[in-house]
């Protein structure tokens, strides 16, 4: 985890946002590069924001509903064995 997180202004200025959901895209923006992608597991992001599991489940897809952020499910296979992993993508600016 980084030292510095890098978060969309308009979420700070976003009255209908949730704090825990604004703790949890400060949480996931730590983990991002500069491109604004990241991919910590749901246990990580629960330890880090001190949240539940379903909490964090939530709030994830409010992020995404509200724009603040897109979820991608990546596959990767090895000997034999498929295994998923979500992609963030930190949407600093709305198009």
């Amino acid at each position: 985890m980084g030292a510095l997180a890098v978060v969309p202004t308009r979420a700070a200025h976003d009255v209908n946002l949730r704090r825990r959901d604004l703790r949890l895209l400060i949480t996931l923006s730590s983990f991002a590069n500069k491109e604004g992608i990241c991919w910590p597991g749901t246990h990580t992001l629960c330890e880090q924001a001190g949240m539940a599991r379903e909490t964090v489940s939530r709030g994830l897809h409010a992020l995404a509903d509200r724009g603040y952020i897109t979820i991608k499910t990546e596959r990767e296979t090895s000997r034999g064995k498929t295994r998923s992993y979500n992609l963030y993508q930190i949407v600093y600016q709305k198009e």
